[in-house]
């Protein structure tokens, strides 16, 4: 019996394994079937063990992009991610031959490298007539982006997720565009100076934009971004903030506590992740405010980089946060005493994922009397990554793990050789714990 290739193609994109979807076209090639679909079968077979960077999402890079077998496939994927990589240039990413309509979504991973704005000009002449929903442009060789990348947002009708890194961007302008889009999720850095005087458009545009978006995740990294503007702009920006119903992610470095108190903020209902860069605790003034503007928030998922706060603050008002995943990488106050007082109240509190990675103030036996506590909380999975911690520091840490069979340890990029961490690896599967080292 042969299969329609239409009724074929309809199946497949309800088949979500990779294995599943490769036995499935196997078993149906016998019967000449596929059609077009021999193309994706193949795919499969050449990704062998790796079938999942295959399917459901077709990833195409510089290095892939020729591959005729992937180009008679695309027709079949809901996800595609167009990934530049370090591409010499847009003409080695050509995708002049690339057809897909909604409700295919397309990811553009890109930098902003040293391209003639002829040639960039042109290859984003393209990209607008895709159903781009999301971009992500990131610097890699020059640091300003050409014209055409800010021309080509407005031209995106699909675009709802924008993440510009380390990107020197026209700022006015693209929040201008910011102001009057769909975007629902929004990432960027800027570098605001006191002599910019743009401060306070910037802050109207994204004023604009959460008064009327269904914003999800917005994340705005400016040391600058509210310091120099207006009393009254900054009060209008902070209020939209709170009264957004949609808002579940939020990441800033701006935000002070004298900000909180001042525009009376309240986080809004409905977010889940905060992260706050550089928070600084130096008055009690600043840990009432803190302490209720957590407590007060349905937050359950709070990352606080290069923290100074006191380790009696954080003994006093962790357990009354709803929280249920804490990460403190590079935290100023993260001492041995402060382990000891952290694993102390760890019991009282519902973290299920604590993250301590990139500390070392802690030397190697804070982490041990910290892990120590873990077995009487509710802790699942700790990341001491990146902590210098030395062989016999991981070793009683696999000790710890072996006998909490429900915690798993991440312990990648420390004071380890590559001998050591596959020793450590195996001893750690011999006693069936969960560690990883890479």
């Amino acid at each position: 019996m042969q299969w329609p290739s239409d009724l074929i193609e309809a199946i497949i994109r309800f088949i979500s394994d990779p294995n599943d979807l490769f036995h499935f076209l196997t078993a149906l090639e016998p019967t000449k079937s596929l059609g077009n679909l021999s193309h994706l079968l193949q795919l499969l077979r050449i990704a062998d063990s790796n079938k999942h960077c295959v399917w459901p999402w077709l990833v195409i890079t510089p290095s892939t992009v020729v591959d005729l077998n992937l180009r008679a496939s695309v027709k079949y994927y809901d996800h595609i991610e167009l990934n530049m990589g370090h591409a010499d240039s847009v003409a080695a990413f050509d995708l002049t031959w690339l057809d897909v309509a909604p409700p295919t979504a397309v990811y553009l991973v890109a930098y902003s490298e040293g391209h003639s704005v002829e040639a960039s000009a042109a290859w984003c002449n393209h990209l607008s007539t895709l159903p781009i929903t999301h971009i992500s442009l990131r610097r890699y060789i020059c640091d300003t982006v050409h014209p055409a990348w800010l021309n080509i947002f407005p031209r995106l009708q699909h675009l709802t997720s924008v993440i510009l890194c380390n990107v020197a961007v026209a700022i006015t302008p693209f929040l201008a565009f910011v102001s009057t889009s769909k975007l629902t999720d929004l990432h960027f850095v800027s570098n605001s100076t006191e002599e910019d005087n743009i401060h306070d458009l910037s802050l109207v545009h994204l004023t604009k934009w959460l008064e009327t978006q269904p914003v999800h995740s917005f994340s705005w990294l400016d040391k600058g971004a509210i310091a120099f503007s207006s009393n009254i702009v900054v009060q209008a920006f902070l209020c939209a903030v709170s009264q957004l119903t949609t808002l579940t992610s939020f990441t800033t470095n701006w935000l002070t506590m004298e900000d909180v108190r001042y525009h009376a903020l309240k986080l809004p209902q409905a977010l889940q992740s905060l992260q706050i860069n550089d928070l600084r605790i130096h008055t009690s003034d600043d840990a009432v405010t803190l302490d209720a503007l957590l407590t007060t928030s349905n937050v359950t998922d709070l990352s606080i980089p290069d923290a100074d706060l006191s380790d009696q603050f954080v003994l006093e008002c962790l357990p009354k946060w709803p929280l249920r995943r804490l990460a403190m990488p590079r935290a100023l106050f993260l001492t041995y005493r402060a382990c000891h007082l952290l694993g102390q109240i760890l019991p009282h509190t519902s973290i299920v994922r604590l993250d301590l990675s990139n500390n070392i103030l802690f030397g190697n036996q804070g982490p041990l009397v910290l892990a120590a506590c873990l077995a009487a909380s509710s802790v699942q999975e700790l990341c001491l990554n990146d902590c210098n911690l030395h062989e016999a520091t991981v070793l009683a840490l696999i000790d710890v793990a072996a006998s909490t069979p429900r915690l798993s340890i991440s312990l990648i990029g420390n004071n380890l050789n590559h001998q050591q961490e596959v020793e450590l690896v195996n001893l750690a599967q011999q006693r069936g714990c969960q560690v990883t080292m890479f």
